[in-house]
């Protein structure tokens, strides 16, 4: 069995800037889960996320009901997807460990 551990270096709240049009994004953490519920990217009505896999981008939408169409994208740890945003918002990663 081979283990890698490694350190990460980083403290309280990161903003990223997030302009408006199509970027590409990542986590500041190599942490995966839901793009929104686990990461915290903020988004608005209509945003999208793109996705690539295998041979194609998967697109996201996020709805004025606050939901997701077909549903919320999870990104794996270290993944990157495209945004595309109406307005410049700015993706705060919060990051703690919990030591119970």
């Amino acid at each position: 069995m081979l283990t890698f551990v490694s350190a990460i270096r980083y403290c309280g709240e990161k903003p990223r800037h997030t302009p408006v049009g199509l970027s590409l994004k990542a986590s500041r953490l190599p942490q995966a889960g839901g793009i929104t519920s686990a990461l915290g990217l903020y988004v608005a009505p209509f945003d999208n996320i793109y996705l690539w896999k295998t041979n194609r981008f998967e697109v996201y939408t996020f709805l004025p009901n606050k939901e997701w169409h077909p549903f919320e994208p999870t990104v794996q740890g270290g993944e990157c997807c495209f945004v595309r945003t109406g307005r410049e918002v700015n993706w705060v990663c919060v990051f703690s460990i919990n030591t119970q």
